[in-house]
């Protein structure tokens, strides 16, 4: 196998650069080569059509409000200068973190990139799991205390689909609980819808009382609820399953419901189970089940992060690192009071022009979501992507404000995560509007770089956090 290694946002490494830690030979290189060009401007929308077997998380990419969907997983660029040539051939990367498998033709040559943060400790070891930012955003979000789980990090993997159970199976069970008719083939002595004659005349004879018949019932204990009880089941085998399985309150109510539910649970039934929920769930309201049961075939086709491994389609888990660092700042700012407006659930919104609700205009014209805000006080700005010096985008600068005018704020500002090494004064600027007036800030989130372990990362962070809320207040309360 192949192994690359590369960060999110890097602006261009060749294959050679990401090869750890073995060196490739001119084969290998080539190989690789033909399994990232066909990903090359090709939208993640498109890879996950074209591939059930990558996960992409959040679920529903079409509505982020950073249009991840419409955006590149990775880009290939070739020197124009010179003839196409494998060993020159940059990769160049977004938002996006993760594991992409690419099967190859070639036997035993199948190509796995790996995207860390940009904030992983740099290692020359492929295995070893150092990117301690991503496991504590992902341990924030799904609320699964990542660092208590000692011999998984001792053992340097990472079951991502596992730790993410908890959070879909809440999010599903929040809609209520999946029942759908099922038929069922009853023998005994109670008489209950159509009797089965051919069936009774096989069973039954000599008759000894029962009557052989089919029933059709809605019910919660049915293919779905049996595929998210197996998962359950396997997860609890595992050494550290009963702490995800239990790790707060609603989790553990959750998972207790779906083992009431299902009465008619048999081990033994896994495979049928798994073929019966091959044909995922279309219906619109039952969309987040239908994410939690593409989650449950991953874990219980055993194959983690990789699974898919024989298929000849690209296979893996990304993370949208956008999504998650807005999600993690939802948590953080909420001690503040600040709303949090969420586009994918279509809630919390304003209004952009004052006529809105009765002008027949487009809901997502004329209907704004700023990421974060207090009224008449402040509106802050989530943003993953590097930012240099405290120098805000264009387009950046131009929503946030868009977003003070509409409001009436006179202070905004944008959060950005930032390496302890690039922390200084230079990272947190004030700029003054013109016109109306008002103060934009630049507010650097310090992601530690020296952590020994998780639970050092851990620490430092609660530190660079109560930095961070320390100096909003200090802008709006002044």
């Amino acid at each position: 196998m192949i192994r690359l290694k590369t960060t999110d946002n890097c602006t261009g490494k060749t294959i050679s650069q990401m090869a750890l830690p073995q060196v490739l030979s001119s084969q290998d290189i080539q190989t690789a080569c033909e399994g990232l060009l066909p990903l090359s401007n090709k939208t993640l929308k498109a890879i996950t059509h074209e591939s059930p077997n990558l996960l992409v998380f959040p679920d529903c990419i079409e509505n982020t409000e950073d249009r991840i969907q419409d955006r590149p997983v990775i880009i290939c660029d070739m020197p124009l200068a010179k003839e196409f040539q494998a060993q020159v051939l940059t990769i160049s990367t977004g938002n996006i973190a993760g594991y992409i498998g690419l099967p190859s033709d070639r036997e035993g040559e199948e190509t796995l990139l790996k995207i860390t943060s940009r904030f992983a400790q740099d290692t020359a070891n492929y295995i070893e799991e150092n990117d301690y930012f991503l496991y504590y955003l992902l341990e924030k979000v799904f609320s699964v205390n990542l660092f208590d789980l000692k011999d998984l990090s001792q053992k340097g993997q990472f079951d991502f689909l596992v730790f993410l159970f908890p959070y879909y199976l809440k999010k599903a069970l929040s809609r209520g609980l999946f029942k759908t008719y099922t038929l069922y083939k009853k023998n005994d002595m109670h008489i209950r819808g159509q009797i089965d004659t051919a069936r009774h005349i096989k069973e039954n004879t000599p008759f000894r009382g029962n009557i052989a018949c089919n029933i059709r019932e809605r019910t919660a204990d049915n293919y779905l609820t049996q595929l998210i009880r197996h998962t359950i089941e396997v997860i609890k085998a595992r050494s550290y399953g009963p702490q995800i399985l239990s790790c707060d309150k609603l989790t553990k109510d959750a998972v207790g419901y779906i083992v009431q539910s299902t009465p008619l649970y048999k081990n033994g039934e896994r495979s049928n189970i798994i073929k019966e929920n091959l044909k995922l769930i279309k219906h619109p309201f039952f969309t987040d089940y239908a994410a939690l049961q593409k989650l449950c075939l991953a874990i219980l086709r055993r194959q983690k992060v990789n699974y898919g491994a024989d298929s000849k389609k690209i296979y893996g888990i990304l993370f949208d690192m956008a999504w998650l660092w807005e999600e993690y700042l939802a948590g953080l700012l909420k001690k503040q009071g600040f709303k949090h407006p969420q586009n994918k659930k279509g809630s919390g919104w304003l209004y952009l022009f004052e006529n809105a609700r009765t002008a027949k205009t487009d809901n997502n014209y004329s209907r704004i979501y700023p990421d974060f805000y207090k009224p008449d006080e402040c509106v802050l700005d989530a943003k993953y992507k590097k930012i240099t010096d405290g120098k805000i985008a264009r387009e950046d600068l131009y929503q946030l404000i868009t977003y003070m005018h509409v409001m009436k704020i006179s202070t905004g500002g944008i959060i950005y995560p930032l390496k302890e090494s690039e922390h200084t004064t230079e990272n947190n600027k004030t700029y003054t509007l013109k016109g109306y007036g008002g103060t934009i800030h630049t507010f650097g989130l310090k992601v530690p770089l020296t952590a020994a372990t998780q639970e050092d990362f851990a620490q430092k962070m609660r530190k660079s956090e109560e930095e961070l809320l320390k100096k909003i207040a200090e802008v709006y309360l002044s």
